[in-house]
């Protein structure tokens, strides 16, 4: 009961406010997981987009690789038994065995001390290599090995190398080289139409960088980066998020391990340009939701105010309303009271026993219709199921156990301008039956029954077992006339049957019609 007393007290302006919010709320909700949902779906399609762009970078560096061995093979046949004089149409045959790679490469061969003994590159400028990583795993005994990201010295640019060990009746005896640019991987990264921002990259197992585009300024060793202390021993392929150690940018990165190789092939799509079309979701969201919130709290702000006027207009009309009720009250109290002290005046009056007690019991029916009235705080209509009742008990007090009066009154509310007529006319009838209809020392009984007909019309019947009355010959009775005068102030129609006794019957509207 109380939770129901505490919803009753919601106001109206407190119930849209709160049905508002619970629309913003709602509103807000439905946004953000639309933009949740775009969002995921972003990460989604750019972990997608990477993953697939390392696993095809692996694939060309496989094939880049393969290549490039078969042509090492190649070169060492075409080097001769004897390094140091190889065969006359030899550079011809490293020209064929480097045709099927990509770019402008380079072959070189070197003896066993690092000096150059065979090369295809159009240069003069003596090199060793003796030095070089490449050339010291290959002479420890490494078949083949992928150097990290150098600095040619004959050309001055940006190169890998990948390096084959020769050897001449199980004695090493120097190393073929295949030099390819650092840049191999421009026209590549290109096609895959990942973005200016975007980067492809290979990476040895030791965390050094063996090529990348765009080629940084220099070497980096990332051994110590997440990729290989936390991703690669976890799983060959993959993507993460995270900030480039070589220019900042933030990437979402994909990898894989080239298949058969110690190499790890790296394709990362700038974030800023992998949300670009989450953004432009955002700003077309935005422009929509922005407006309709506040187009929302505007009309919550607007309806609130329109609400509390009206509830302030409806209190003061609850207000004046309950003066007015309390002015209505204490009128009919008042008529009340001065018809009892009017049924007092007329106790003092020298009259016929017979006038006072016509005269008393008139001032009774109508003071018991204002007394019904003010206590009943309906002041537009009374409920004859309620007044007529007392009004009859009062009657049968008044003429004592001699008379019986029955009462059936139906439950009908009539205008109050007819409630005292209809009391007084009860009372004249009544009071006609008691005195016309009992002459002859009989037991008399009345019975009143009043129905309701439909919702506008009402039928009052009052019968009685008497002698019959003939209203002809008591035309210009007091109570006669005043039978005449209450019908036609109800606007009713009444009629007399003396058959069997006295049969009183009046079809009167409920309702006053107003115009």
């Amino acid at each position: 009961m109380a939770s129901r007393t505490s919803v009753g007290k919601i106001s109206a302006p407190v119930a849209t406010i709160a049905l508002a919010a619970l629309f913003f709320v709602l509103f807000s909700a439905l946004t953000a997981f639309m933009l949740y949902s775009a969002y995921r779906d972003t990460i989604d399609r750019a972990e997608a987009r990477a993953a697939s762009s390392a696993y095809v970078v692996a694939a060309h560096t496989q094939w880049l690789m393969e290549a490039s061995f078969q042509a090492l093979r190649r070169i060492d046949d075409a080097a001769g038994n004897r390094l140091q004089d190889p065969p006359a149409d030899a550079i011809g045959d490293l020209n064929e065995a480097v045709q099927s790679l990509p770019g402008n490469v380079q072959a070189w061969v070197f003896d066993a001390n690092g000096v150059p003994r065979l090369t295809n590159a159009m240069t003069t400028q003596a090199v060793n290599a003796a030095d070089r990583d490449y050339f010291l795993a290959v002479k420890a005994g490494k078949p083949f090995d992928i150097s990290q990201l150098i600095v040619s010295r004959s050309t001055g640019e940006d190169v890998f190398v990948v390096a084959k060990r020769l050897e001449r009746n199980g004695v090493f005896v120097g190393c073929a080289i295949i030099v390819l640019p650092a840049a191999a991987l421009s026209q590549f990264r290109s096609s895959l139409e990942l973005g200016p921002l975007s980067t492809v990259g290979l990476f040895r197992d030791d965390g050094l960088m063996v090529t990348r585009d765009p080629v940084p300024e220099q070497v980096q060793d990332l051994s110590k980066y997440v990729l290989f202390t936390d991703y690669l021993p976890k799983g060959s392929n993959g993507t993460y998020f995270a900030r480039s150690p070589t220019d900042g940018v933030e990437r979402i990165v994909g990898y894989r391990r080239v298949e058969g190789l110690p190499l790890v092939a790296v394709a990362a799509i700038a974030q800023s340009e992998a949300f670009a079309d989450y953004w432009e979701i955002v700003r077309n969201v935005l422009i929509v939701a922005v407006p309709g919130l506040i187009g929302l709290l505007a009309m919550a702000v607007w309806i609130t105010r329109l609400l509390r006027r009206d509830e302030r207009s409806r209190q003061e009309l609850s207000q004046a309303l309950e003066g007015n009720q309390t002015l209505f009250r204490e009128f009919h109290h008042r008529v009340k009271n001065n018809l009892q002290q009017v049924s007092a005046l007329v106790q003092l009056q020298k009259l016929p026993l017979e006038a006072k007690q016509e005269m008393e019991r008139r001032i009774a029916a109508m003071v018991a219709v204002h007394e019904h009235i003010y206590r009943s705080d309906q002041f537009d209509r009374v409920d004859v199921a309620d007044y007529i009742p007392k009004l009859v008990q009062e009657l049968r007090d008044s003429y004592g156990d001699g008379i019986v009066i029955d009462c059936a009154v139906a439950p009908a509310e009539v205008d109050r301008e007819h409630a005292l007529p209809l009391g007084l006319l009860i009372n004249e009838v009544v009071a006609n039956a008691v005195k016309h209809g009992f002459t002859d020392g009989r037991a008399g009984r009345i019975s009143i029954d009043l129905v309701a007909l439909d919702d506008a019309r009402a039928r009052l019947t009052i019968s009685d077992n008497g002698v019959g009355f003939d209203p002809a010959s008591h035309s210009k009775g007091m109570g006669t006339k005043l039978i005449r005068g209450l019908a036609a102030q109800m606007e009713g129609e009444h009629s007399f049957d003396a058959r069997e006794g006295t049969r009183f019957v009046l079809l009167f509207p409920l309702m006053r019609v107003t115009t």
